[in-house]
């Protein structure tokens, strides 16, 4: 960093200060000893994403469910890497259908502790699995070593997938190269994932939405 990007950082951080909204100071915080620390801080990037995602990303996921023409009918939501369940949560509060939360990590709330990168991991989720259900996850793909084949056994349902792909060429590649430092891989085409599926797709200018349809 220089002087520059230095003094704004700075200039920033007062603001946040002078604000009273103690979950902004909470997210910024998080995110900025997970990155500060060579080794991460889990859960201060799970803070982050949680209070970014529910103000800046879940107003278009939500518009894009009630908007779209293709959003299938659900009756539960099913969320993958749910972490804080900032997304299934909101979905569920907006449709008014129950949610269930699954996870690697038994995270508050989780309801499911299953490693969909494992044979046991798929098996269990799969148990859990029913009709009528909407998979749905956020910023799980690129911490996945081969997204295609672990998602291949839950192609059958619909799913909703929100993953970081900003139009700033600067922030994509300083992005890039950051998860690389924690071994995962930037999501190159979604269509590569689900080459199959029915894929309609919705942006904000940091994040991408999918909604991916069974073929």
């Amino acid at each position: 960093m220089d002087k520059l990007q230095l003094d704004e950082l700075y200039h920033n951080l007062r603001e946040l200060y002078l604000t009273s909204n103690a979950f902004e100071k909470e997210a910024v915080a998080g995110i900025v000893t997970h990155l500060a620390d060579p080794a991460g801080n889990y859960i201060g990037l799970l803070r982050f994403l949680s209070y970014y995602g529910k103000s800046y990303i879940l107003p278009s996921v939500i518009k894009l469910l009630q908007t779209s023409s293709h959003t299938p009918k659900f009756s539960r939501i099913f969320e993958l890497g749910a972490g804080f369940g900032w997304l299934g949560r909101g979905i569920s509060n907006t449709f008014g259908v129950p949610v269930t939360f699954c996870d690697k990590r038994q995270w508050v709330f989780i309801d499911i502790v299953a490693d969909i990168e494992t044979v046991n991991g798929v098996k269990r989720v799969l148990d859990e699995l029913k009709d009528g259900d909407l998979i749905i996850m956020s910023e799980l793909l690129h911490c996945l070593e081969n997204p295609r084949d672990v998602l291949h056994p839950f192609t059958k349902w619909p799913m909703l997938v929100v993953e970081y792909d900003p139009e700033n060429t600067s922030y994509k590649k300083s992005y890039n190269a950051q998860i690389e430092k924690f071994g995962c891989k930037p999501v190159i085409s979604i269509s590569s994932v689900f080459p199959e599926a029915e894929i309609l797709t919705d942006s904000t200018d940091t994040h991408k939405i999918w909604l991916v349809l069974p073929a």
